[in-house]
Parts: structure tokens; C-alpha cells; sequence
């Protein structure tokens, strides 16, 4: 047994220690505001440092760098954004460089970790958006998360009348047909 827990939790440590989600994401800054909390008053937290996450709607590109605007999504305790459930806002990432829109595509999720910089005021639609701006010091594009199975129901998998111990020739093997022994 125990020889049993030490692969176990040595397994354990060689998953944790393979991770290659950088540790700006993994581990949030403290004391880190929240997105209600910045869009709240949003020119007091300039220059606190922050990891926010989301999904990707927009990359554009400009000369030296490119601005993503992602909306906001709960964060996992490894700083993977949810897939689903409510937000709290839009907040653009300011990265420096080039930012492929192809691989940056929009519905992808990715998180961002960085410092707050002055709020810029965009149209989305005909509605004016104050946007919280985050200098990205660190982000990571999250691979998107593979299908759920599909579950088939099998109504007499679970029917009490057609499992095999009520047949007698099922408790006892040695009294079994050659074609009952051998059913898939």
C-alpha cells in the first residue's frame, strides 16, 4: 500500500512539475482588483497590477504592438478563464509585438497578467465603452477544451429483470451453452 501512495504522489509531483502554463498566470498577484472593482473607479487603480481572463473577441494590430479585447470570464485556480457563465465586462490587453488573429481567433480564451493603464473609450456598436486597458507583462492562449462525451443510455443496462445473475445458467460457467460463454 505503500509503495502504492508513493507512485501515486510522485506521479503527482512529474504531472504538476510538467506544467507549461507560466507561474505570472498560475499564481495571482496579491491584493489584485477585481474587474467590477477597476470599473468602478477605473483612474485610482492605474498601475495595480492585475491577471484577468477571458475570451478573445477582437485582435487588432497596429505597428509595434496589438491591442486584444476580451471579455472577462471567472477565473479557475490555475487561471484558466470558464467557458461559460456571466461576466463583468470588456477589458483590452495592450501586448507588445505581433499578435496573429488566426491563432488569436475569436471565441479562443485566454488570460492576461499585467498593469493597469489609463481607460480608453471605444464604440462597441453605436454604444460608448470605457474600456480598462492592461499592459500584458505576461499571457497564455488556452487550448480549447476537448468535447464532452456523449452519453448513450442503455434502458436495459440497468433493468433488474435482464441481468445475468437471474439465469441460472449464468451463476454456475461450468453449465453453460457454448454460445452463452462466449457473449460480448
Amino acid at each position: 500500500m505503500n509503495v502504492f501512495l508513493t507512485f501515486v504522489l510522485f506521479g503527482g509531483l512529474l504531472t504538476g512539475c510538467a506544467s507549461t502554463v507560466p507561474s505570472a498566470i498560475r499564481n495571482a498577484p496579491p491584493g489584485a482588483p477585481g474587474m467590477s472593482e477597476v470599473r468602478a473607479n477605473p483612474e485610482r487603480l492605474i498601475g495595480a497590477h492585475i491577471r484577468w481572463g477571458g475570451t478573445i473577441t477582437t485582435v487588432e494590430n497596429r505597428a509595434s504592438e496589438s491591442w486584444i479585447e476580451i471579455v472577462t470570464r471567472h477565473l479557475e485556480y490555475d487561471g484558466r478563464p470558464r467557458e461559460k457563465g456571466t461576466s463583468e465586462g470588456r477589458f483590452l490587453a495592450r501586448v507588445d509585438g505581433f499578435v496573429d488573429p488566426v491563432v488569436y481567433a475569436k471565441g479562443r480564451l485566454l488570460t492576461v497578467t499585467g498593469m493597469l493603464e489609463k481607460p480608453v473609450t471605444r464604440l462597441i456598436g453605436d454604444f460608448s465603452y470605457v474600456f480598462p486597458v492592461v499592459h500584458a507583462e505576461s499571457y497564455f492562449l488556452w487550448e480549447p477544451s476537448p468535447p464532452s462525451p456523449t452519453i448513450i443510455y442503455d434502458p436495459f443496462l440497468h433493468d433488474p429483470f435482464f441481468h445475468d445473475h437471474w439465469h441460472p445458467y449464468y451463476r454456475y460457467p461450468f453449465y453453460q451453452p457454448f454460445w452463452l460463454r462466449h457473449r460480448l
